[in-house]
């Protein structure tokens, strides 16, 4: 095995074990953490430790080739939207916070008319 194949499989070593990822903890909160680009919509749901530290449970993916024509707030919103149905037997019935750095998406709470995609995909 060459050095470069042996770094990828410590690597993906390291991600799929504890306490990079974890089994989920229900007695815990779930935050879900978002970010979005053009190539990926990057969403995690973490389980907040007892010290504060966060364990990841699961995460995002690419996105789609329509995706990529999306402005930021509607690859935010894609990112929170697809979250949500992703994570849904884990955030059904309990509160939980979302994290994002994308200031935009704050009005869409009082959005009562606007761009189309965005009224009809946020409410």
């Amino acid at each position: 095995m060459d050095r470069q194949e042996a770094s990828f499989h410590d690597i993906r070593e390291a991600l799929c074990t504890p306490p990079v990822l974890a089994y989920p903890d229900h007695s815990k909160p779930f935050p879900v953490i978002l970010d979005a680009a053009k190539t990926g919509l990057g969403y995690i749901l973490v389980n907040v430790n007892d010290d504060g530290s966060e364990t990841a449970v699961l995460c995002g993916r690419s996105t789609t080739r329509a995706e990529r024509n999306y402005s930021a707030t509607e690859l935010e919103l894609a990112a929170l939207l697809t979250a949500i149905k992703t994570f849904w037997s884990y955030l059904a019935n309990v509160e939980f916070e979302v994290i994002t750095d994308h200031i935009s998406l704050t009005y869409l709470k009082n959005l009562r008319s606007g761009p189309s995609k965005l009224a009809r995909d946020s409410v």
